[in-house]
């Protein structure tokens, strides 16, 4: 009842992320913390011998938990991964140019990104978001997808390294924003 009651008073808030319409999840320090105290209670819950009666309920608890601990994990890798490859992508068309298969791959992410966030910021509850059907394979996916991406987009930076030697003093971020207004290297 005490894990059912705690369960009932988190939520997940969400903010805007600049100007794309998009609400993206904050960092959920209180719903980190009841995850670590309520896996540990219910882990020696299934250690007690006296079990019997609540097994089922014990053992829906804990596949609760794992699911919510899971999900937000790939979900705030996802988020911090879109976040900084969405105005890359979405807003340089060199890259678009240079990289045409990973600017497909990443319409797709940032398509499947929004729904899941559009869905998941009409909720507050941790347990009834992390649990819903299918999002932690979209967030799975997602994943998989950024790090092709995110790995393109490295070897075509240190492409331009290379060719600009300068360019290794400058982060990825800038030097993106300068091949993208088709600027001379330093």
């Amino acid at each position: 009842k005490k894990i059912a009651h705690t369960w009932s008073g988190l939520n997940l808030e969400y903010a805007p992320f600049k100007n794309t319409g998009v609400q993206i999840l904050q960092q959920p320090p209180d719903v980190y913390e009841a995850l670590d105290d309520n896996e540990v209670v219910l882990q020696n819950m299934k250690g007690n011998r006296f079990m019997g009666f609540f097994e089922t309920q014990i053992t829906d608890w804990a596949g609760k938990l794992g699911t919510v601990r899971s999900v937000l994990e790939v979900w705030l890798e996802v988020q911090r991964s879109w976040c900084s490859l969405e105005s890359i992508f979405l807003g340089s068309e060199d890259i678009r140019e240079q990289l045409p298969d990973d600017a497909k791959r990443f319409d797709g992410i940032d398509a499947e990104f929004r729904e899941q966030m559009g869905d998941a910021a009409q909720f507050t509850s941790p347990i009834e978001i992390c649990t819903a059907s299918g999002r932690e394979e979209v967030f799975n996916k997602c994943q998989a997808n950024l790090e092709l991406c995110q790995k393109s987009l490295s070897d075509y930076l240190e492409v331009k390294k290379r060719r600009f030697p300068r360019f290794y003093f400058i982060s990825a971020v800038d030097l993106v924003d300068i091949l993208s207004k088709g600027r001379n290297p330093p």
